[in-house]
């Protein structure tokens, strides 16, 4: 209906008569001319974006049908895309199975990423396979690995020709992918297999400027082998005390490449942390439950973490003799102070047994472990207490116990953390905490023969450097 038209409808609508009486418009006074009614007005008013709405609607359904009729596919987690065809960063064709269906010139093969929204069955959809072949995928590969959860970021590769599956890869983690194939017989298997990267060994040195995260995200090297380092190293360096400007990390690692594009690194295979006074090196080999050791071969892991806090700072150390800032007067300090925001996550330093959780006047919210050997550990001023650190219950080194706050005596968010043994107080800092087991003895001389290797490679190997004291500003990136 256009405007001009609707206009003299509506006009003329007033002209026709109620039954009974007369529909004469009201006379102004002041003006001296006819005021419409108030329901006219008001039509007037609302035509002009009641015809704007129409056009609006008209347009919104026209790009929704634009949709449906694109190349999308509605699957369990959104609209995911059909695949792109690009070329391929995958050596699949020389890492098949020995039965595994040769390809053939028709073979369609499609590389992407899984995005946020996307799941398994909706990429197989979009790739023209019907239901009862992504049931049947699905099917196969439970029993080696559920396809429920992928991480968005995960590569994935499939080959399909004529409406067939040859293989379909699902990149698990950073060493593993899992494969669906159609064997020579026609019947479909799965398998669990490492990624086929190509290895070579480089070195990282850099020097500390500020913190040991700024220094490596500096560099250019990735902030999760600094994670990497913070875990190898966690049980002996306290990474808030020790680590200082001016002090030296090396770190030889494995640079990682498939078809000749990196693929970021992998495990680090010997690190060094030099700082003034001392010198701490870890060499990567496997004995029993542990991974890193000394050179001489005792193991980095210890039955304590030197920190129940990851990313955090001192606010105040272990004192006898240290000013309140509530009570206003000095007393003993038999803790660390570790200033974090609220709601930081708070670990168990060592295996144990929570033998209180619960409210405890000037301490707030508090819990307290016991461990082997006379030990026992408290965690003060939490703002939340995890279920599973109930009274009685059992708790493994690392797990989160509770939340910094600021509850009872306390002027701000922070933990406060202490150890006790046999009833003496300890200073976290720097108290000797049981160790745990060296390398075993029947594989002692093949370690130290690898750590010999190890730390002759963290002087020669070449060096991935931008600059004399800086890692690489040219990262790899992951392409898989």
């Amino acid at each position: 209906m256009r405007p001009a038209r609707a206009l003299n409808g509506i006009l003329m609508v007033q002209t026709i008569s109620s039954p009974g009486r007369a529909s004469t418009p009201k006379i102004d006074p002041i003006r001296g001319i006819a005021t419409p009614p108030v329901w006219m007005l008001v039509v007037l008013l609302g035509l002009p974006l009641f015809l704007t709405g129409c056009q609006y609607i008209q347009e919104g359904w026209s790009a929704l049908q634009g949709l449906e009729s694109g190349p999308h596919v509605s699957g369990d987690k959104g609209i995911a895309p059909r695949a792109v065809e690009i070329p391929p960063s995958l050596p699949t064709g020389s890492n098949q199975p020995e039965d595994a269906l040769p390809d053939t010139p028709s073979l369609s093969v499609h590389h992407a990423r899984f995005r946020p929204q996307d799941s398994v069955h909706a990429v197989l959809d979009a790739n023209g396979l019907s239901r009862a072949k992504i049931i049947k995928i699905l099917r196969v590969s439970r029993p080696v690995r559920k396809l429920s959860r992928i991480r968005a970021g995960n590569r994935y590769e499939i080959a399909v020709s004529e409406g067939v599956i040859h293989r379909f890869l699902v990149q698990v983690d950073d060493e593993r992918q899992l494969r669906v194939y159609r064997t020579n017989q026609g019947a479909l298997r799965a398998r669990m297999e490492r990624i086929p990267y190509d290895i070579e060994n480089v070195r990282v040195k850099l020097k500390v400027r500020g913190s040991l995260f700024g220094s490596i995200s500096r560099a250019g090297v990735p902030l999760s082998l600094a994670v990497k380092l913070r875990g190898i190293f966690e049980w002996v360096v306290d990474f808030h005390k020790d680590i200082k400007e001016g002090d030296t990390v090396e770190l030889l690692v494995e640079s990682r490449s498939l078809s000749g594009s990196p693929a970021g690194f992998g495990r680090i295979l010997a690190a060094r942390i030099k700082t003034r006074g001392s010198e701490k090196a870890a060499i990567y080999f496997r004995s029993g439950n542990d991974s890193y050791f000394t050179p001489n071969g005792e193991t980095l892991r210890r039955a304590f973490l030197r920190s129940p806090l990851k990313y955090t700072r001192i606010s105040s150390r272990f004192t006898k003799n240290r000013f309140h800032p509530v009570l206003r007067r000095f007393r003993p300090h038999l803790g660390v102070d570790y200033a974090a925001p609220k709601g930081t996550p708070v670990r168990a330093v060592a295996d144990g047994v929570i033998v209180f959780s619960g409210w405890r006047g000037a301490a707030g919210k508090m819990i307290q472990v016991r461990h082997g050997r006379g030990y026992v550990t408290s965690y003060l001023h939490l703002s939340r207490i995890k279920k599973i650190a109930r009274r009685g219950g059992k708790i493994r080194q690392g797990q989160i116990i509770g939340l910094v706050g600021s509850t009872g005596l306390s002027t701000g968010p922070h933990l406060d953390f202490r150890i006790k043994r046999n009833g003496t107080p300890m200073n976290p800092l720097s108290a000797r905490l049981p160790a745990g087991n060296p390398v075993l003895g029947r594989k002692l001389r093949e370690f130290r023969r690898l750590a010999k290797n190890r730390i002759a490679q963290l002087e020669s190997v070449p060096l991935l450097a931008g600059a004399a004291d800086l890692a690489s500003a040219r990262s790899p990136q992951p392409v898989f």
